[in-house]
């Protein structure tokens, strides 16, 4: 099993079918990409797909020329597979755009450089406050009338499991 080669799947344009045969294919193969002969059962059984599937996106890899073939299979043996990531497309480098919190005060100023920097100023609000009453029942207070006299856990629940607990185990908390 070779992450680096499942990495390089990730680093490289495929179609979500050929992608996730080849995470399958490289998950058997070594850090060189080679040594590749799980069975196509055993291929198929861990995206999900018919063995039929996985034949035809094989048979469409090695006619990219991504998957060479160096050892045909026997009677007891798959066919057996190398990468060649030389014949794949690699993927445009994966770049992050700042983006702000949505309830900070947002501050731009151009650098020297003229790019655009966001400063998030230091009055930040993470919570917000609304004056609407909330609609989520309370714990500490009985639903209804016919729950008053129920006994409630020291814990403030109506019905709980924690019977064993002390009160000075609360306190503690």
């Amino acid at each position: 099993m070779s992450v680096k080669q499942m990495a390089l799947v990730w680093e490289h344009e495929f179609p979500h079918n050929k992608q996730s045969i080849m995470l399958a294919l490289t998950d058997h193969a070594n850090d060189q990409g080679q040594n590749i002969f799980p069975s196509v059962a055993r291929i198929a059984w861990k995206p999900g797909y018919r063995k039929r599937q996985v034949s035809r996106i094989i048979r469409s890899l090695t006619e990219d020329k991504v998957l060479v073939k160096v050892r045909f299979s026997s009677q007891h043996r798959p066919n057996e597979y190398r990468v060649n990531w030389k014949k794949t497309k690699r993927k445009a480098e994966f770049i992050t755009k700042a983006r702000a919190d949505k309830m900070s005060t947002l501050k731009k100023s151009e650098s020297t450089s003229g790019n655009t920097r966001v400063d998030v100023s230091s009055s930040r609000v993470d919570t917000a406050e609304s004056t609407k009453p909330s609609l989520e029942p309370s714990f500490n207070k009985p639903l209804n009338s016919s729950l008053k006299n129920k006994p409630q856990c020291i814990c403030g629940a109506i019905s709980c499991n924690c019977e064993d607990i002390t009160p000075e185990m609360v306190s503690e908390f």
